[in-house]
């Protein structure tokens, strides 16, 4: 799929806002999210929406740690009638180059038991990054970044 179908911009403009909070309440939280949680606005939180042909499909939010090496991969959802088509994986890896480009070398998560094998396939592996954090529902899983330079020829997908 050509890059300049698909493309991942920050969130900024309310109508962004809007679609950013739907397609998280829609497939990650339900009726009980929250479209007002300070963390989505927070300094070094990056919010983000992934563009299918100027559609927003999917939407998670990157979170660059002043006090460490890595960026926190959170809240990756793409639409349910987008799944298992190459999306998330897109998604996430524009993610990553963003993350790279922000001086980050790795990128974390906590990942949902069921989508382990999904950030397996992206090149993450189990990783305990967080000891604080402990959860019988998911894994923290880390990957080592290299810029996009390297793997693309610094091609531009992010939309600032």
């Amino acid at each position: 799929m050509p890059d300049q179908v698909r493309r991942l911009i920050l969130v900024e403009s309310q109508d962004e806002w809007n679609a950013y909070h739907s397609i998280r309440r829609q497939i990650l939280f339900g009726d009980g999210y929250d479209a007002n949680h300070p963390d989505d606005r927070a300094e070094k939180n990056h919010p983000v929406l992934f563009e299918l042909r100027g559609t927003p499909i999917g939407a998670m939010r990157i979170d660059l740690v002043p006090e460490a090496d890595y960026a926190i991969m959170r809240t990756v959802a793409i639409l349910e009638s987008f799944q298992r088509q190459g999306h998330g994986t897109s998604m996430l890896s524009m993610a990553e180059d963003y993350a790279a480009d922000h001086g980050r070398s790795w990128a974390v998560t906590i990942a949902d038991n069921a989508a382990v094998p999904f950030y397996e396939k992206c090149g993450y592996e189990s990783y305990n990054w967080d000891p604080g954090q402990v959860s019988d529902d998911g894994r923290q899983m880390r990957k080592l970044l290299t810029s996009r330079c390297s793997r693309r020829g610094c091609r531009e997908s992010f939309k600032r």
